[in-house]
């Protein structure tokens, strides 16, 4: 019986100590916890890169007349369609072009007589028959596809200087 006694004071003393921490009230006056307040968070605005395609310009192929005589050969050469200067060396009797660019070739003697004259080309670019030049002002004309350099010359008269025709791209 003492013992249960004993545990029976035991029970009521832990009671005691328990209830006494339930209603007790904080001393002083309670130190907020702050938190800081998340700052906005601004999306930002994603404008979409449009590759625009750079246009290609299209050239205008230049047509040339080149003046031929059986005296002087192929003396004069100037363009129809072009503001630019013409690349011909008369002295060398060279002239460059372009892809696509035309020649005219023009009968054009500068005396009296009117020679028959045939444009030929080293290279075969086109048959005799097609370039005879049978009188003055008579004319034929052939446009440069390829690049490359091209000699041309007059068939009748082996005196007069070939052109040489440098085609760039």
């Amino acid at each position: 019986m003492t013992s249960l006694k004993l545990i029976s004071i035991l029970i009521i003393m832990f009671s005691i100590l328990v209830l006494g921490c339930i209603d007790q009230k904080p001393i002083g006056t309670p130190i907020p916890i702050v938190s800081p307040t998340p700052a906005k968070t601004v999306a930002p605005t994603i404008i979409p890169t449009i590759a625009t395609p750079i246009p290609t310009p299209i050239r205008i192929p230049v047509t040339y007349k080149s003046f031929v005589d059986a005296d002087f050969g192929f003396y004069k050469v100037v363009t129809t369609n072009a503001s630019l200067p013409v690349q011909f060396d008369s002295k060398n009797r060279t002239l460059s072009i372009n892809k696509e660019d035309i020649i005219v070739f023009v009968n054009r003697p500068t005396g009296e007589t009117s020679d028959v004259l045939t444009i030929i080309s080293a290279e075969g670019l086109w048959s005799n028959t097609t370039s005879r030049l049978l009188q003055a002002e008579k004319q034929f004309n052939h446009t440069f596809n390829e690049t490359g350099t091209f000699t041309v010359s007059v068939k009748e008269f082996k005196k007069v200087v070939p052109l040489k025709i440098i085609v760039t791209s």
